[in-house]
């Protein structure tokens, strides 16, 4: 390699350097966030609910712009068929297709299980609750599968309506890829794991198309999400997000 190219990588290589040295670790759980939302998104997805004795799978459609609005209702089974939720900010409804009805969801019970899964109504509410409720810091970084990876550990804001003790997150260096967050309660325990895999170039981006959720405090509980269909870029209505449009794609 001659003066001029060594010399022009190595600026180029401590350009890169010091651009990631400024990224604080809120930046860094803040890209990762992103990723997996975008400006909005549209996608076909399948919900499998595993339990020690049984398993039954969810498909749906769902829809989200930004952190503050999101549209999902269920294609399959026959029996589930066109039960959906709808978020806009903190506020939510559900539509039950058998009795005709939108019913917005009270705060008693947003720590209630979402369709019997692993995943209640308050993870779809608060959608950034991760980046806006918590404090960030950089803990350590590890190598994952040959990826470095940082680890940042979340802990709530003293003004924070928060269920989490503190959320541990690993997130791979390349492409802010989420691959796994400890959820702790108050005490200390971990309660929760979720983990994602089968990464994939999706919009000119990479991302988990699986995740799963264990309950670690239930033997066998977990919930696993597979996306079949993941579009950045949708078409969409303008009025997707709202109550007529809910009660609309569930009859």
């Amino acid at each position: 390699m001659n003066k001029a190219l060594f010399l022009g990588f190595l600026m180029l290589s401590l350009n890169n350097w010091a651009w990631a040295s400024e990224l604080t670790p809120e930046d860094i759980v803040r890209k990762s966030d992103e990723l997996l939302r975008g400006t909005k998104s549209y996608s076909e997805l399948e919900m499998s609910i595993v339990r020690p004795h049984w398993e039954r799978t969810l498909k749906m459609k769902a829809w989200t712009e930004g952190t503050e609005k999101a549209l999902v209702f269920i294609t399959s089974p026959a029996k589930e068929k066109g039960i959906g939720s709808l978020k806009i900010g903190h506020e939510m409804w559900n539509y039950l297709p058998k009795v005709n009805r939108v019913i917005k969801i009270p705060p008693s019970m947003m720590m209630q299980s979402w369709m019997g899964s692993d995943f209640t109504n308050d993870d779809l509410v608060k959608a950034d609750s991760i980046v806006v409720d918590y404090n960030h810091i950089h803990i350590k970084d590890e190598k994952v599968d040959g990826e470095e990876v940082f680890v940042i550990q979340c802990d709530p804001k003293p003004e924070a309506a928060v269920v989490w003790g503190k959320i541990i997150i690993w997130i791979r260096k390349r492409g802010y890829v989420p691959l796994r967050e400890e959820l702790y309660n108050e005490k200390g325990e971990m309660v929760k794991l979720l983990t994602f895999s089968n990464i994939k170039p999706v919009s000119g981006r990479e991302v988990p198309l699986e995740m799963v959720m264990k309950n670690l405090k239930k033997d066998k509980h977990q919930t696993r999400i597979k996306y079949h269909v993941l579009d950045f870029n949708p078409v969409t209505k303008k009025d997707i997000f709202s109550l007529g449009e809910l009660k609309r794609l569930g009859q």
